[in-house]
Order: structure tokens, then sequence, then C-alpha cells
């Protein structure tokens, strides 16, 4: 996926009760979710699991995520997603 780096980021960011910075799309192929980043925020949006803190622009939001059991999920799919070196600050 396009900027897996920025990705991983923006979901550490999220699991430490941050909030993120992205844009999204309104209408989003389902095909460009593995592939776009904000295609993929934009369906978290869509699907309940990220809320909008604050409007930037006209398609730029500040995301979090919406309470306690999305925020342990997403403690677990990160889990599952990325390896264990990536999370020990060493990747």
């Amino acid at each position: 996926m396009e900027g897996d780096q920025e990705i991983k980021q923006a979901l550490e960011d999220l699991i430490n009760h941050k909030t993120i910075i992205t844009t999204m799309q309104e209408e989003t192929p389902f095909k460009q979710v593995s592939s776009s980043a904000p295609a993929m925020w934009s369906l978290l949006f869509a699907s309940g699991y990220l809320k909008i803190v604050n409007q930037l622009d006209r398609d730029t939001y500040e995301l979090t995520v919406t309470n306690k059991e999305v925020h342990d999920m997403l403690i677990d799919f990160v889990k599952d997603w990325f390896p264990t070196e990536s999370r020990s600050g060493n990747g």
C-alpha cells in the first residue's frame, strides 16, 4: 500500500489515543482500499470505526477512533498486520 510507513505511524497514533490528519474520499471504489491510504481511512470512517474531530478543509479531516471497543479491535488488528519488530521501535 502506498505510504506504508505513514499508515503504520497513523495506526500507532490512533492506538495511542491521538488523532490523525488525512484526506478522505466521499466515493471510494472498494478496489482502491488496498492501494490508497485515503481510501482506507474513508472506508474506516464510513464503517463507523473512525469519527471526525475537525474538518480542516474541503476534504482534509482530523480523525480519531469512535470508542474503546474500536480502539481494542485496532490494537488486535495491528498485532496481526505488522511484524513484532516494527512495534518494538526497531522498524
